[in-house]
């Protein structure tokens, strides 16, 4: 079992968001997560996000 906290502030939430679409964009499927969690509208909240067909020269 595991618990998850919250980012620290909106910005670094915003900046892991965008990096999770540049790295899809770039060819990487989302296997798991890659989104904001529903039922967490208090707090900078970010699921746990697993890649597949990631590359060496991605973002």
């Amino acid at each position: 079992m595991f618990s998850l906290g919250p980012i620290t502030t909106k910005k670094r939430l915003n900046e892991i968001e965008q990096l999770v679409e540049t790295t899809k964009k770039e060819g990487a499927k989302v296997l798991l997560g890659g989104k904001r969690p529903s039922g967490f509208n208090k707090g900078y909240f970010y699921e746990p996000t697993i890649f597949d067909n990631v590359k060496d020269d991605f973002t």
